[in-house]
């Protein structure tokens, strides 16, 4: 459902410094397929890191040092940067990262690194399931706010979209199950049929057959392609122009197969499913520029330990042997399933400026290693000499310092990141990747309210923030034309379940008495959209007429089905208790969607305050079985330390609600944790929301 209009009930502060009017209506247009990017360029760019003989990173090269080369041939460099990022500090992060953001902002998108966490759930054992999740863990908390993430599982199950919100991230990696039964590695085997028997054959050969038919598993076949399929179709996702860093961090156990050659670019004659999907899939991570890190969570595997972690393919390994497993022994090192899985993980990681944490107990060097080639890398692009060709090309880069190592992409194919289906209207094409555009800078916010069974209606305020001397006229006027959208895609089925696009002019002139008018003027659009309960991703576009220029951001929402809850809460809604502190275009008319079924009160974007703030703070709850009900407000520091606590009876009936004013004179500065616990008929609900004093 969609609103005929919005108009001009517009609430203007001395801080704004600004009043306006906004007036728009609904578009008939809607967008005829999902929005998609297309992106190309003949510029190709390598990712170089340079490490030392003792692991450290090497720093201040300049152009000079490298040497670049395509297909052997020398090319000039035609630009270069060395890259170095400083991680936040944990006490500089702000929110904890359990704590969910309800907030998104398309400016913290912009940080230097986009990074995937692929748990391949079906190749980890499952008796390794709780070590996975703290190996995951540790790698989402040590990146922490700096780097735009997303959890993808192979198996396909509780996937996440790319999100700076790390509570999203970490509640999806806590589902993970190892999906495999047994510790021995997948095999590699095309064949899933057993071969026919010679009679004249010897009897060693006909056994072997018969022991090779017997490992034939469709299963084991499904989850590698999945594998493959996984990381070549999040590369196709990712691929673009942009010049930030891109890396998946894999944990795997990997594939018993042996992928010396596979990745150099030849094609041999029999090439199986296993080695064409293992191609493309190295092919989009290449185009993409995509490096793979490796986390093995089975950790050291000694001589000793072969046996065990081979089971229960033990028979077939010891068929192969006269003595005691011994890595020594090259016959047994080549064909042990162990080993061929540990050397295809860092195979695959290599060919793609990679490297494989495998064999080792020491995970913590580990990940802070695949931290640091994260952090600490040189840019350098050139332009080949035949950009319109096909086909792989190998890539060398060397570099005038003795005892180094290098890692980079071993090779690429032109043409840039693979391209996509082109959408004709622009708002569909700024949510149509991975990631949002950052051009226009804007913010997200969104409130499920209790509507029907089934259903709830959704309160959208978008907020946008754009420079004043760009807008404004001689009269001081600012004049715009903006035309904006709103996609809400359904996390389970990745189908766009509901959208619309709207025109409003935007006209905001100085306020009286106000001082001076500020470089950016910020505003709020408000709307509304009616969705089932499930897990979305709200993806909503701005274009400006005036500007030139358009935005998008994208925020992570969860819509609960309220009538299925014993006491279920609605997310806390928090305003200025003053009124709002920049325009706000309201939704009207009032009789499409009554005020008094969503928010009472304009919220605010804003998570950072001032002690002289007082907040407005609204929630309301829904019953099953219509009781008194009784809130308990409570403040929580950063380290848990409780610092307020406020009780107050819910009014209203069902759904009843709570509106009360929470002075920030009383809390010093720092960053906290508003808890609403809710009580009543034997029942207990709480919510929570985050914020910071300055």
């Amino acid at each position: 459902m969609t609103l005929s209009r919005i108009s001009g009930a517009i609430v203007v502060s001395a801080a704004a410094c600004m009043a306006a009017n906004l007036a728009a209506q609904t578009s008939p247009q809607r967008p005829s397929q999902q929005p998609t990017f297309r992106a190309t360029t003949d510029l190709v760019q390598v990712d170089v890191v340079v490490v030392d003989a003792n692991g450290q990173h090497v720093r201040g090269l300049t152009e000079a040092d490298f040497e670049l080369f395509d297909r052997r041939k020398p090319q000039a460099i035609a630009t270069f940067e060395e890259v170095t990022h400083q991680r936040q500090s944990a006490a500089s992060a702000g929110l904890p990262p359990t704590l969910r953001s309800d907030v998104a902002n398309n400016q913290s998108s912009r940080t230097q690194r986009l990074v995937v966490m692929v748990i391949d759930d079906l190749h980890i054992y499952r008796g390794r399931t709780d070590r996975a999740r703290e190996l995951a863990r540790d790698v989402v908390l040590k990146l922490g706010a700096d780097a735009s993430m997303a959890v993808l599982f192979t198996s396909g199950d509780h996937s996440t979209e790319v999100t700076e919100n790390r509570a999203r991230l970490l509640e999806a990696i806590s589902t993970l199950d190892g999906r495999k039964g047994w510790r021995r590695p997948h095999q590699a085997i095309d064949v899933q049929r057993a071969p026919g028997v010679d009679p004249e054959a010897p009897l060693e050969v006909t056994m072997k057959g018969l022991y090779q038919a017997a490992q034939t598993s469709p299963q084991e076949f499904f989850d590698n392609m999945s594998q493959y399929k996984t990381l070549q179709d999040a590369a196709r996702m990712l691929g673009s122009n942009e010049v930030r860093r891109k890396a998946f961090v894999m944990l795997s156990e990997g594939v018993s197969k042996s992928l010396n050659g596979i990745f150099d670019g030849g094609e041999p004659l029999n090439s199986g499913y296993h080695d064409i999907a293992l191609r493309q899939m190295m092919a989009s991570l290449r185009r993409s520029n995509v490096t793979v890190y490796n986390l093995d969570p089975r950790g050291r595997v000694s001589s000793q330990d072969l046996m065990l972690e081979s089971s229960p393919d033990v028979w077939g390994m010891l068929s192969t042997m006269d003595t005691t497993p011994n890595d020594e022994d090259s016959a047994f090192r080549w064909n042990n399933p162990v080993r061929q899985s540990q050397d295809g993980l860092q195979l695959m990681a290599e060919a793609s400026g990679g490297f494989a944490v495998t064999d080792t107990d020491d995970f913590a060097g580990g990940i802070a290693s695949i931290l640091e080639d994260l952090d600490h890398y040189y840019l350098l692009g050139f332009y080949p000499a035949d950009a319109d060709g096909k086909g792989f090309r190998p890539l060398d880069v060397r570099v005038n310092r003795p005892g180094v190592t290098l890692r980079f992409r071993r090779g690429y194919e032109p043409g840039g990141p693979p391209s996509a289906p082109n959408n004709a209207d622009p708002l569909a094409r700024l949510v149509g990747g991975a990631l949002p555009k950052s051009d226009l800078p804007m913010r997200l916010h969104a409130i499920p309210m209790p509507y029907s069974n089934t259903e709830a209606r959704v309160a959208i305020a978008m907020e946008l923030n754009v420079p004043r001397q760009g807008l404004e006229g001689s009269d001081q006027r600012l004049l715009d034309e903006i035309r904006y959208g709103l996609f809400a895609v359904d996390l389970e089925g990745g189908k766009v379940r509901e959208h619309f696009f709207r025109n409003a002019r935007i006209a905001l002139r100085p306020s009286p008495n106000g001082g001076p008018p500020p470089d950016r003027v910020t505003y709020v659009v408000t709307s509304s959209m009616q969705l089932p309960h499930g897990r979305y991703q709200l993806r909503a576009s701005a274009t400006s007429d005036k500007l030139d220029v358009g935005g998008s951001v994208f925020l992570s929402l969860d819509v609960p089905q309220f009538s299925k809850q014993p006491i279920a809460l609605t997310d806390l809604v928090i305003a200025y208790a003053d009124g709002p502190r920049v325009p706000v275009a309201r939704d009207s008319p009032r009789s499409v969607v009554p005020a008094a079924n969503l928010l009472p009160f304009d919220p605010t974007l804003d998570r950072v305050f001032s002690p002289r703030d007082t907040l407005r703070v609204f929630f309301r709850a829904v019953q099953q079985r219509p009781a008194s009900l009784v809130a308990t407000i409570s403040a929580f520091t950063s380290d848990g330390r409780q610092v307020l606590t406020i009780d107050r009876p819910l009014t209203g009936g069902n759904p009843a609600s709570l509106d009360i004013n929470l002075p920030l004179s009383q809390l010093a500065p720092g960053v906290y944790r508003i808890e609403v616990k809710v009580s009543g008929g034997g029942q207990v609900a709480t919510r929570d929301l985050g914020f910071e004093v300055r």
